[in-house]
Formats: structure tokens, C-alpha cells, sequence
């Protein structure tokens, strides 16, 4: 079965451009602008665990405790029954609709990831949006049978590798995308990572990986895209 999510950090002004906010109607903003700041704060938090730096922009792979999957998950939930609000105030009933069966659709979708039967990747695809709030995030893929090949850790830890090699010097004024398709066939497990905007980082460079082969098709200052594979079984 094919799934596709998209996650990302809905900004003031992109609200406002979708909502095209009519000139009285801006107060609204204010509750947008009061999520964001908070994200803003837990972001730049340094997560330590005893002298293991985690990193000030983006958190490296220790798993989220529950109260801080909680507190994340509550953050988007309330931005979504916000804008399915304003839609509503606004009289834009087929918007509000949409939304809800958008985010209706998303949860049934990222159910899907759980297929994998790789609970540490499960875990770090479902909270990589959280984890590193500059990157708007897309899933995709299709996963047809479990990996039942003991590649779990060495995922997890290349594709946050990846993304931390670049995090902390992304361009804060360019929009930074990054797309994930997992697809799992009959014999073949393969992660595509395709990341877009700006950053300053070296070219990055992977050895020594025991069960996974990774192939760069383009890695430049504003386009990476690798292809990281196993066997399933």
C-alpha cells in the first residue's frame, strides 16, 4: 500500500497568505504566533544525556521521552483545530472539511509505517519533523512486506547522520525540504533521502556501513539525494 504525509511548521505568514486574511481578522494570528514561538524555544533547547551532546538546532538519535512525544503531538493538534477554526470563522466550510479529512487521511496513512516492523525507524520517521523543525517533511512510499533483516539501528543512525551533517548550517531565510520514500518489496528495503534548499556544509561521506549500501545521485549546496539500501530479509 502506497502512503504519502507531509508535515511542517505552519508560519505566520504562510497563514496568512493562505487564509488571505481580510483586514480586521488579523488577531488570529496571534495564536499561530504563540505555537511557533514555543516550537522556536524547544528547538534551540541542548538536549543532554550526561555529556552527550545532542545538538542546539536539532536533537541527535535518543528517543523522545513520552512526555515530550505528548507535548509535541498536543502542539499540532491544537494548530490544527486552530486553523480549522479560522477557516470556519470565515465561512470557508469545503476548507475546513478538507483540513479535516486531510489530517484524518495523514494519521490513517503513518499507521502504515508500522508495517516496517523496524521500531527504531518507525520511531525516527514519525518524530523527525519534531526533531528537526527547520525541515518541512514528506513521507512517502510503499511497503508491501516486514524487514525482517536486523538493519534497524544502522538506519537510524545514517539517516541522522545525514540530516545532522547539514542541520546546523541551514540557511534560516530559504525554505528547506526534505522527502523520505520507504518502499519495502519482496527482497529489497530502500530509504530515498532527497533534501532541497541551503546549507554551508562539506560534502558528506559515509564508510563503514555493514548491512546497508548507500548511493549518492547528487549531493551540492541546495540538492542531496541518496539512495540507502538492504536486503529485507
Amino acid at each position: 500500500m502506497q502512503f504519502k504525509i507531509q508535515t511542517h511548521c505552519l508560519s505566520v505568514a504562510k497563514a496568512k497568505q493562505q487564509l488571505q486574511l481580510r483586514q480586521g481578522e488579523i488577531d488570529w494570528l496571534c495564536i499561530i504566533k504563540f505555537d511557533e514561538e514555543l516550537r522556536e524555544k524547544y528547538s534551540k533547547t541542548c538536549y543532554t544525556s550526561k555529556d552527550n551532546f545532542i545538538g542546539v538546532n536539532g536533537m541527535n538519535n535518543q528517543s523522545l521521552t513520552i512526555s515530550e512525544v505528548l507535548r509535541f503531538a498536543n502542539h499540532d493538534y491544537v494548530n490544527q483545530l486552530q486553523l480549522i477554526r479560522m477557516n470556519l470563522d470565515l465561512g470557508r466550510i469545503d476548507e475546513s472539511k478538507e483540513l479535516i479529512q486531510n489530517y484524518s487521511e495523514q494519521l490513517r496513512k503513518i499507521s502504515i509505517l508500522n508495517r516496517l516492523q523496524l521500531p527504531q525507524t518507525i520511531e525516527w520517521l514519525q518524530t523527525a519533523g519534531w526533531r528537526y523543525p527547520s525541515l518541512s517533511l514528506e513521507l512517502s512510499g510503499e511497503i508491501n512486506k516486514p524487514v525482517t533483516n536486523n538493519i534497524d539501528r544502522e538506519v537510524v543512525d545514517t539517516l541522522n547522520k545525514t540530516v545532522m551533517h547539514v542541520y546546523d548550517t541551514l540557511d534560516p531565510f530559504t525554505e528547506q525540504k526534505l522527502a523520505l520514500d520507504v518502499r519495502v518489496d519482496d527482497h529489497t528495503f530502500v530509504v530515498t533521502f532527497t533534501l532541497n534548499g541551503l546549507w554551508s556544509a562539506d560534502a558528506f561521506t559515509e564508510k563503514g556501513l555493514k548491512q546497508l549500501d548507500i548511493q549518492t545521485i547528487e549531493q551540492t549546496k541546495t540538492s542531496w539525494r541518496y539512495v540507502l539500501s538492504a536486503n529485507r530479509e
